[in-house]
């Protein structure tokens, strides 16, 4: 028996690598070629304050108040806070006592002092608060992929329906689970909407939620009862792609893998000083592969209508990219492997593209 494991093991290894060769062998490179855009280049935006090394297994920025900056990790009952004029971390409980386990996929957001966890498979969500031993929770009526907190009472949800074909946006009490307000934004969903797949989030200043896309140039800002507010376009070319996903067995486990090759348009985004800053996956036509290689662009789009802003460069240590960003004040913090970067913002000075 345990030698049939081994092998239902080693051949669903091999069967992963190949389809990966296959894709990549005969596929077009995303980069290698012109893109068909330009960067309107923001000299002078960032600035490095300081950098905090990292010994604990930092997983993503979780929120952050003028004087602290929160972050996830891998265990579900603790948040680390870094002291932002002290430069000392910490780590802090909120009351979570379920074992990772029982949680699995989950996003946890720190609206100090409150925190949020968000179990998408559970599916339910918790609240708590930093330092305090007291947390309820409560279960959600749909599995959900994106989340995000709008107010004490009611969170917003892209949620999986009952059909499996499609998702949509729920507002939902976080109270009693009741859905208060939906909608399915998109009519042209397949494969259960990860064709639709991005980037959920919520900006409090605006009281206005933002969509955008992986895999197109979209994205969408709506009320937070789903009324459209408008569409905008990243400044990339790509509109549309053919995205198709088919299920393997895999030592006697149904796996959802690509049948085509995905060129993900947009990595990550984040929401701050009025402004959508989105993390491209492209190079533009007026930068070289060498410096696209050597940092991550970052395009800037104003909140109040989608106008593109500008652009500026991240820099990478090595070949490694942020794995999670944040725009706090007149901060741009980013969360690397191994190390906690400030960077200064200076955006009094931009000029708009033309």
């Amino acid at each position: 028996m345990q030698k049939k494991t081994m092998l239902l093991l080693t051949g669903g290894t091999i069967l992963i690598l190949l389809s990966l060769f296959v894709l990549f062998r005969f596929s077009t490179i995303p980069n290698e070629r012109p893109n068909g855009f330009v960067r309107y280049w923001q000299p002078g935006v960032l600035s490095t304050s300081y950098s905090v090394p990292v010994a604990a297994p930092l997983e993503n920025i979780a929120g952050y108040t003028q004087n602290h900056v929160y972050f996830s990790v891998p265990n579900p009952q603790w948040i680390v806070s870094l002291d932002i004029a002290k430069k000392e971390m910490d780590t802090i409980s909120y009351g979570m006592q379920m074992p990772v386990d029982d949680i699995g996929v989950r996003t946890t957001i720190v609206d100090s002092p409150h925190v949020w966890l968000f179990a998408q498979n559970v599916p339910g969500v918790y609240r708590g608060m930093l330092g305090k031993n007291q947390l309820s929770g409560t279960r959600l009526p749909y599995v959900f992929t994106r989340s995000e907190v709008i107010s004490q009472e009611s969170v917003v949800l892209r949620s999986v329906d009952t059909s499996l074909e499609k998702q949509t946006f729920q507002k939902v009490n976080a109270i009693n689970g009741r859905v208060i307000a939906e909608t399915s934004l998109f009519s042209d969903q397949k494969d259960g909407g990860f064709d639709r797949d991005g980037f959920l989030n919520y900006d409090s200043a605006t009281n206005r939620i933002y969509y955008l896309e992986y895999y197109r140039n979209q994205f969408y800002c709506m009320d937070t009862n789903f009324n459209l507010i408008y569409t905008a376009r990243t400044i990339d070319t790509i509109s549309s792609q053919q995205i198709e996903i088919k299920e393997v067995k895999i030592g006697g486990e149904e796996r959802i893998m690509p049948v085509s090759p995905r060129i993900q348009v947009n990595r990550n985004c984040f929401i701050g000083n009025d402004m959508l800053w989105v993390v491209s996956g492209l190079k533009s036509d007026n930068q070289s592969y060498g410096d696209f290689r050597s940092n991550v662009p970052i395009d800037m789009y104003r909140l109040k209508d989608g106008k593109y802003m500008g652009s500026f460069n991240l820099p990478r240590i090595g070949i490694i990219r942020p794995k999670s960003l944040a725009a706090a004040g007149d901060n741009l913090i980013a969360l690397y492997e191994k190390e906690i970067r400030l960077f200064q913002l200076r955006l009094t000075d931009l000029k708009e593209p033309h």
